[in-house]
């Protein structure tokens, strides 16, 4: 397992939902000190290293938190009701190991919901609210004597593994996208043309909150967000409905719900993957967003766009990207960042 490989599987599977990425963001930082100039996180929980220095400003955003649920009610015998922490689809979610981030330790669960046995006919889709996570409690006492309240989070509990040309873990919203950042950081610790600001952002999942401060803070001139993204290329869903597919090079995003790519950036983006060679896919994801639609109104405003790493099953406890997409997303990024800054310097 090569390098970059081991830091996505590290990534991947160390649990932390959105309000709650201090564990993830302790690893990501002993990960990078050592190759960036500064190092800091703000008061909202945003990790920002800078290389470089001077103008003009490249802010690379890559969010820390996982979808995941939090603690809302436990019953007299023990179960615990939850409320979600970003999009969830619960009909996905049943039987699904989780961890649950008690006070005095990491308590494994299973969320459960009715059987479909004893559910109506006509019922076929279930709700958050009908979901519960058995830890194998029998008393609500019990549950509180290990730590466990309303309020606390959990999230899903999956093994990182690969397979051939293909990774599966869960998380991959955005630990792809955070394992891409701390590759960059080891490859361009030398770069003094600039400024260059990987930003690993919190609560995306909740409403992009996390970019929304970081890019204010920074104030870039120009800056991309760097996903794993929606890879629908599956039975059911017609080609021109795909959004990515896995095995078809990173993604770089035209628009989505949230923002217009900026044309230059666009272009320089495009013709860097053809220059060198490096299989991409164009994404258009008019039902999606990501923190590059909060990045681009930061103080007079900043040329966004987005380039991505497909994953299948994004949001759900178990995804599957592909090895190439990942590390031809790299290597794009390696060769496209002086390029950029290059273009957006102010005569």
């Amino acid at each position: 397992m090569g390098e970059e490989i081991e830091v996505l599987k590290l990534l991947s599977e160390i649990p932390s939902p959105p309000g709650f990425e201090h564990r993830v963001r302790t690893v990501i930082k002993d990960m990078i000190e050592d190759y960036v100039e500064e190092l800091f996180e703000d008061s909202l929980g945003n990790l920002v290293a800078r290389i470089g220095r001077g103008s003009p400003k490249l802010m690379l955003a890559a969010h820390m938190d996982e979808i995941g649920f939090l603690v809302r009610y436990i019953t007299d015998d023990g179960f615990l009701k939850v409320t979600n922490l970003g999009g969830v689809n619960p009909n996905v979610a049943v039987g699904s190991k989780v961890v649950v981030l008690a006070e005095r330790e990491d308590i494994v669960g299973v969320l459960g919901c009715v059987p479909p046995h004893l559910l109506k006919a006509e019922k076929a889709q279930i709700s958050v609210e009908e979901l519960f996570v058995d830890i194998g409690a029998s008393r609500k006492d019990e549950v509180l004597k290990r730590g466990v309240n309303l309020g606390t989070p959990l999230t899903f509990k999956q093994e990182f593994s690969t397979s051939g040309n293909l990774v599966f873990g869960k998380a991959f919203d955005d630990r792809l996208g955070c394992a891409v950042l701390v590759n960059l950081a080891k490859r361009l610790r030398d770069f003094r043309n600039g400024s260059i600001y990987l930003a690993f952002t919190v609560q995306e999942e909740l409403g992009l909150r996390g970019a929304t401060v970081a890019a204010y803070r920074i104030a870039p001139d120009v800056a991309l967000s760097i996903e794993g993204t929606i890879a629908a290329d599956i039975p059911g869903v017609s080609p021109e409905n795909y959004i990515t597919s896995l095995g078809k090079g990173p993604a770089i995003r035209a628009m989505d719900r949230s923002m217009v790519a900026n044309p230059k950036l666009f272009r320089i983006l495009i013709k860097v993957a053809e220059e060198n060679s490096i299989p991409y896919q164009i994404q258009i994801s008019p039902r999606s967003g990501t923190d590059a639609g909060k990045i681009q109104l930061a103080r007079g405003g900043v040329a966004v766009s987005s380039v991505s790493v497909p994953a299948r099953y994004i949001h759900s406890p178990l995804s599957v990207a592909c090895v190439d997409d990942y590390l031809n997303a790299i290597k794009l990024l390696e060769i496209a960042i002086p390029e950029i800054l290059e273009c957006f310097r102010s005569p």
